[in-house]
């Protein structure tokens, strides 16, 4: 979306995820993971009826964390501990119904033994600096009170709906933000 790469590889992505995932007859199981839902999943696209877990479910979280037992566990095997230093910086994340440590910054820590803030480049702003008022607003509200009651949209990928509770939804997917209360869901009934 940064650079419109989506809009010139998404018929490359499609009949790849096509070929590899739903065509394949030697293939019974596969699994995707990534901070964003999986564009167009719908009869209509080159992948349909995919299983789509968010980072609020609690079905697959034991697998996707590093807990605190975990943590210190790692850091002992290279020599670290895990004080209230490295607990501040890394801890926070939550998945499903665990407390989790940020995976990719306790690895980093573990190969450089210094503590730094590894996911500063791992990503671009773009999307904050191109969002709408209400979550700029939203934002800046959340950076002074340290949370934010707001609608989070995980349902569907914020490049096909483009909005502020989509957008939300990235940022938790992402580990940036964490669920405090359930979400409100609307059902449709039909």
């Amino acid at each position: 979306m940064q650079y419109h790469f989506y809009e010139n590889i998404y018929g490359d992505l499609a009949s790849l995820l096509s070929t590899v995932l739903k065509d394949n007859s030697y293939l019974e199981l596969a699994m995707l993971t990534g901070i964003q839902r999986v564009a167009k999943e719908n009869i209509f696209s080159k992948l349909n009826n995919p299983v789509i877990c968010t980072i609020a479910d609690k079905k697959y979280s034991q697998y996707f964390r590093f807990t605190e037992d975990e943590t210190k566990e790692l850091l002992e095997y290279y020599g670290l501990e895990l004080n209230e230093k490295v607990k501040d910086m890394y801890d926070g994340y939550h998945i499903g119904n665990t407390d989790i440590y940020n995976p990719w910054s306790i690895l980093n820590y573990a190969e450089n033994q210094e503590i730094d803030t590894y996911w500063i480049n791992t990503s671009s702003n773009i999307m904050i600096k191109n969002a709408d008022i209400s979550f700029n607003k939203g934002f800046e509200s959340l950076l002074e009170r340290e949370y934010l009651d707001t609608s989070v949209n995980m349902k569907t990928s914020f490049y096909e709906e483009s909005q502020t509770s989509t957008l939300w939804g990235l940022f938790v997917n992402a580990g940036y933000l964490t669920i405090l209360k359930p979400l409100l869901v609307k059902t449709w009934r039909f």
